[in-house]
């Protein structure tokens, strides 16, 4: 089976992913679509075969399209993954899900209603070290997860994203929360049901409208806690993603950069013998079983895996990994998280279509 993507949005991540999708032979880039005459420009030149258009719908309508990748900006995520799925067209929808609490009941609507799959970019859902804590969780190695943490910092300033016009200026970090609620949800069980939020205002840039750092305390219905803080716009000489799970038989971690911009993966268990102590792992991010697959993407076998998933969804009739059941999951308490926030750290109850 061969499958006709489109991509709405060719900029830095819609190119990256294009690239990607390019290594499978079961993908054709079909169609592109970005209302930049440049973006559009570079489409052609990478896909001469690809119809160029200025508006999704428009491409939508067009010529057989079987699937949709989305990489706009989160403002338009939902109207555009809502026209395909109407159309019965799969969607990649890349994160967040959705802008608004108020957008995650129109779109499990038109999902359930839809024949066609959702699938969500959720990167980091697909690095190696997430699954080994995942699967030393499965075989009871750490017990039950009952507190998790998550950070995600980086100076995005410095290397040009939060130019004026981006939609990343004065984004609110925590509304940007899926590359780390994604992991925490694969270990712990329940749905996060409360949360508080603080907002540290602007000290860095001085413009009111900025957050230095936003953090947030979730708790599940089976009354696990997860901590959570993000920041865009810290001084930090390396981004990072750190991640955290202490179960009742022991605890891993993926650390934050050390000297020499070094990340260790750590964990101990009661329930193995000699491992009571700290251990390091020899596991990183990159899948082992993807190794020396050339030109990864921008988030290295992640994207590879990712797509390797739509592809096998689509031509085999395998599960979607990152459904957009999970989507919600992941996206919805950083919503939920903001409305705290804004009410200066009020205890905000999180709800669900499904609910």
């Amino acid at each position: 089976m061969s499958i006709n993507l489109a991509l709405a949005g060719y900029g830095w991540r819609g190119k990256g992913l294009a690239q990607v999708c390019a290594l499978f032979p079961e993908i054709t880039v079909a169609a592109v679509c970005d209302p930049h005459d440049a973006s559009r420009a570079q489409a052609a030149k990478d896909f001469p075969h690809a119809a160029l258009f200025t508006d999704v719908t428009a491409m939508l309508d067009a010529d057989k399209i079987d699937a949709v990748m989305i990489e706009t900006p989160p403002r338009d995520h939902v109207g555009q993954a809502i026209a395909a799925l109407q159309r019965d067209i799969h969607v990649l929808c890349d994160v967040p899900a959705v802008h608004e609490i108020e957008e995650a009941q129109p779109l499990w609507d038109a999902a359930q209603g839809s024949k066609a799959h959702y699938f969500f970019g959720a990167t980091t859902n697909f690095w190696a070290d997430i699954d080994c804590c995942a699967d030393m969780i499965d075989k009871g190695l750490l017990g039950e997860a009952y507190y998790c943490e998550a950070e995600y910092v980086a100076d995005l300033a410095s290397i040009g994203f939060l130019a004026p016009g981006s939609w990343r200026k004065n984004y609110p970090p925590i509304r940007y929360c899926t590359h780390s609620l994604g992991p925490v949800l694969k270990w712990i069980t329940g749905e996060l049901r409360t949360v508080s939020c603080f907002d540290t205002g602007s000290h860095i840039t001085g413009d009111p409208h900025d957050h230095d750092a936003m953090v947030a305390l979730f708790r599940t219905d089976a009354n696990a806690v997860v901590k959570l803080f993000i920041s865009f716009i810290t001084a930090q000489p390396v981004p990072y993603h750190r991640y955290l799970c202490r179960g009742a038989k022991g605890y891993f971690e993926h650390t934050q950069p050390l000297a020499g911009h070094e990340q260790q993966v750590l964990c101990s268990s009661k329930a193995v013998y000699g491992l009571d102590g700290i251990c390091r792992l020899p596991v990183t991010h990159e899948r082992p079983e993807l190794a020396g697959t050339p030109n990864l993407g921008q988030h290295g076998t992640a994207d590879y895996a990712m797509i390797a998933n739509l592809v096998a969804a689509l031509t085999k009739g395998e599960a979607p990994a990152v459904t957009l059941r999970d989507a919600l999951k992941m996206t919805l308490p950083g919503l939920y998280a903001l409305r705290s926030a804004e009410a200066g750290g009020e205890l905000v109850k999180i709800a669900y279509p499904w609910d």
